[in-house]
């Protein structure tokens, strides 16, 4: 999730009645939002606007009960709470995430609100299994696989990561069909996408931010060849089942 106009969204978390409670354990909370764990950085406002006011993933599938949903690049939690409350108990979300203090937030997030209908897989996701090596940013939201096409954000460290793929994550979970593929990983999408050359078959609807230029027409191009209908509004891209 980028950041656009941090002053900007700033000024709108207010006037959404959004509140950041900086302490021992910062949340997030608003009219629309449920209690949220953060990082405190802007991304906490700005994903929490996306996901629960604006509703960026859902402009074009709204998720309904009994969906299975997969969320790679899950950071904290957000989306993947708000799709395991649309999805109901009927319903399955697959929650990835590699970075450790982004894990520990989802984990506690989704105890929070209780939902069991939930699986969280602590692992990068890619065109294969293995291990690589992940740039940690200053911003919890611009954590990325050092092997992309896109400038590092705000860099401070490295770390070597566990990598799946999504193909080998619904092997395992014995996953016949997704209903939403939500993906945001700061410029690997493609790379995710060429992990699921199985699953593609089984996908229905996918919605993903871009990140830098050339992606949305390689990703366009990958997807229209597999059967899907592309579409793009600003940084987002929504791809559907013809």
């Amino acid at each position: 999730m980028t950041a656009r106009h941090p002053a900007l969204t700033s000024v709108i978390a207010l006037l959404y009645g959004l509140s950041l409670r900086l302490g021992r354990e910062p949340y997030i909370t608003g009219k629309r939002v449920p209690k949220i764990f953060v990082i405190p950085d802007i991304y906490a406002v700005d994903c929490a606007l996306d996901v629960f006011v604006r509703e960026v993933y859902e402009r074009f599938y709204r998720l309904r009960e009994g969906d299975f949903v997969i969320d790679v690049g899950a950071h904290v939690g957000m989306f993947t709470v708000k799709a395991a409350m649309s999805v109901g108990e009927r319903g399955k979300v697959v929650a990835i995430e590699p970075v450790e203090e982004n894990l520990r937030l989802l984990r506690k997030n989704v105890e929070l609100h209780k939902l069991n209908n939930v699986v969280i897989i602590g692992r990068a996701c890619s065109r294969e299994r293995g291990r690589a090596k992940l740039v940690k940013s200053e911003l919890s939201g611009t954590h990325q696989l050092r092997a992309v096409s896109k400038e590092p954000e705000f860099p401070v460290s490295e770390v070597e990561v566990e990598v799946t793929t999504i193909d080998e994550v619904c092997r395992g979970l014995g996953l016949l069909r997704i209903d939403f593929l939500k993906i945001d990983v700061e410029g690997a999408e493609l790379e995710v996408l060429r992990g699921a050359e199985e699953s593609l078959k089984v996908t229905r609807n996918i919605a993903m931010e871009l990140h830098y230029e050339g992606e949305e027409e390689e990703v366009k191009d990958y997807l229209e060849k597999r059967g899907f209908e592309v579409r793009v509004i600003g940084s987002m891209l929504y791809a559907s089942r013809r």
